[in-house]
């Protein structure tokens, strides 16, 4: 835990064909909390101090229609909730 100075997450599936996970980590990336990683296990492992940047690509969110300000506050609402 002392070495870490810097995280970054986001959510995914917990089975990914070979032929989707490049598509899935450069385009499509699930919002924490949404997915089968243990995002709670995550964060409990972290230093309390430790600052977490929300890498969430997400096609899924930008088809709903969602602005990028939207997308944003989705992200980072899921991440508080975890």
């Amino acid at each position: 835990r002392h070495l870490i100075g810097y995280a970054q997450a986001c959510d995914g599936p917990a089975d990914m064909p070979v032929d989707r996970q490049m598509a899935e980590a450069t385009l499509n990336r699930l919002v924490p909390g949404t997915g089968a990683f243990d995002m709670t296990g995550f964060v409990r492992a972290l230093p309390p101090d430790i600052i977490i940047g929300l890498e969430v690509p997400s096609a899924d969110l930008t088809q709903a229609g969602h602005a990028p300000a939207e997308k944003a506050r989705i992200i980072v609402d899921a991440m508080r909730q975890v």
